[in-house]
């Protein structure tokens, strides 16, 4: 006797189907900074020489041919730039300050140039220009800067402004 065994396969053929997706969002904290102090050399003689000026981060600052100047301690005291950063809790950002030969402070028609921005951050992050805001979301940082000075540069009350920039990294 002969046995067939039939198989079938039945495939259903849909007109339509529907997939649900997820979709989401994060809505977070926009980034702000203030400025608490500004950036200032302080109060010295003027250079008999070209020297360059150095405030650290830590307000630290030396004269790169003492000869040539005298760091003087009256007033206006050197100070460096401090600021705050406000942000989403625990978030890296990333601190973008001025190139070399940007930034000129002026005394009438008089001009020196200021370089070597650099920042200083108790929470830095993975390089020299990021920090991370702590779990209140903020942090603080400091700016140094270094003056560079010609030899005989006119006295005077040199001012002018710069740009700190904060990002989410």
């Amino acid at each position: 006797m002969l046995t067939y065994i039939m198989v079938s396969i039945v495939t259903v053929l849909h007109a339509q189907i529907t997939l649900s997706p997820s979709a989401g969002s994060k809505v977070g904290k926009a980034i702000a900074i203030t400025q608490s102090t500004s950036l200032h050399f302080g109060t010295m003689s003027v250079p008999t020489g070209a020297v360059n000026i150095v405030l650290s981060t830590t307000n630290v600052r030396t004269a790169s041919i003492p000869a040539n100047v005298t760091l003087l301690s009256q007033s206006p005291l050197r100070q460096t730039a401090t600021y705050t950063v406000y942000g989403d809790n625990n978030k890296h950002y990333l601190i973008t300050l001025p190139t070399n030969n940007v930034v000129t402070i002026s005394s009438g028609a008089n001009h020196i140039h200021v370089n070597n921005f650099l920042p200083y951050t108790n929470s830095m992050g993975n390089g020299h220009f990021d920090g991370i805001l702590n779990s209140l979301g903020e942090d603080t940082f400091s700016v140094g800067a270094t003056l560079v000075l010609l030899s005989g540069q006119a006295s005077g009350v040199y001012t002018g402004t710069f740009n700190v920039t904060v990002a989410y990294n």
